[in-house]
């Protein structure tokens, strides 16, 4: 007779965990993204995709004052207040 296996339920089969910040600070450096603006607004764009929505405007923060020329700071982080539904910020800037 063959032994069952308990069941998996829907959540389990499915849901994907959580990253921690150190995880994504850590795949950020793997992937080669280690400096400037790019690798800040990377960790930002994770962390916020991730719901550590108060850590990833941090960094938005910290590129726009480090970065105040770089066009592409404000592009990436209006998308990602966009995304989350933050017009405001997303428009302001």
């Amino acid at each position: 007779m063959r032994q069952s296996q308990s069941p998996v339920r829907y959540r389990d089969a499915y849901a994907a965990p959580v990253p921690s910040p150190d995880d994504e600070v850590s795949d950020a450096t793997r992937s080669g993204h280690a400096e400037g603006a790019e690798m800040l607004c990377e960790l930002a764009e994770k962390l916020m995709r991730s719901g550590y929505e108060p850590q990833a405007r941090l960094l938005w923060q910290q590129a726009r004052a480090d970065y105040p020329d770089d066009v592409w700071i404000y592009v990436q982080a209006g998308i990602g207040y966009g995304n989350i539904g933050d017009h405001a910020t997303a428009w302001n800037g």
